[in-house]
């Protein structure tokens, strides 16, 4: 019974995570000025602006975000 119970836990923390997943990339919420900083909108910046990470994994880490930003085509 013990097995069942670690495995159904695993799926309701797999369950919980995927929930998260998606609120995080979620960018509706995001101020139009916050949309436009990340480059929403622009033709050339657009692009990057829907898959800059900032305001989807940024975590506040005393009290501060640290970011490692990647780009590559």
């Amino acid at each position: 019974m013990e097995e069942l119970d670690t495995r159904i836990h695993n799926f309701e923390l797999a369950a919980r995570m995927q929930v998260e997943a998606m609120e995080s990339i979620d960018i509706s919420r995001e101020s139009e000025a916050k949309k436009r900083m990340y480059g929403i909108g622009g033709k050339e910046t657009d692009d990057f602006g829907m898959r800059c990470p900032d305001h989807r994994v940024a975590n506040p880490i005393g009290g501060q975000r640290h970011l490692w930003l990647n780009h590559s085509r």
